[in-house]
């Protein structure tokens, strides 16, 4: 990602796990994403979501994953296309 000021041009799309995987981003502790997962819910990681974003300098639009630590730091980048 550059350094560009962008503007958000979409809503957020919310990111599901249905993995017992650790996230570094997930908010919900191990053990209750573990229950959840067993018992076949997904689970929505809200501090991670993609979005929309239009760059003045470049005239494009991309999309990207965001995600936002337990600082409120965000980190955007660039979403993969699976």
């Amino acid at each position: 990602m550059h350094e560009c000021s962008i503007h958000s041009v979409s809503q957020k799309y919310s990111l599901f796990t249905n993995s017992t995987e650790p996230s570094q981003y997930i908010e919900a502790s191990r053990q209750n994403t573990l229950m959840l997962v067993v018992s076949k819910t997904v689970v929505d990681d809200k501090s991670e979501w993609l979005q929309a974003f239009w760059c003045d300098e470049c005239q494009e639009t991309t999309w990207d994953q965001v995600h936002k630590d337990y600082d409120s730091i965000y980190k955007v980048l660039v979403a993969s296309p699976k």
